[in-house]
């Protein structure tokens, strides 16, 4: 399978891997009780993306070494800590961003 295949299908896999925790949280956040939560839009659109990003990655799992696809999974980190910072209004410390550089550097330490 080509690299412009692969690389477009792994950043999105970690993309909805990122929005569906943000779903999973919203959810999680603003319902009140298990029946509530089970049916909130949030939580079940949240574990749908979540879903769907854990089938991607099974499939990348066929092409790419497993030694690379669960590390470079950590890219969802990063696009978590964006949709934390705009939607969720959290603040990104120092710690947190100099945690960012360390992740991102060590992956592409990997990919080398």
């Amino acid at each position: 399978m080509s690299n412009f295949v692969l690389v477009p299908v792994f950043i999105l896999m970690t993309m909805l891997g990122a929005v569906g925790s943000l779903g999973l949280k919203k959810g999680a956040s603003s319902a009140r009780g298990l029946f509530r939560l089970v049916f909130n839009p949030w939580f079940v659109g949240g574990g749908f993306l979540y879903f769907v990003s854990a089938v991607l990655d099974i499939w990348l799992l066929k092409y790419i070494p497993y030694v690379i696809v669960l590390p470079l999974t950590a890219l969802t980190y990063c696009w978590s800590m964006a949709l934390a910072a705009i939607v969720l209004k959290e603040r990104a410390t120092k710690t947190k961003l100099f945690g960012l550089v360390l992740l991102l550097g060590g992956m592409v330490l990997l990919v080398v």
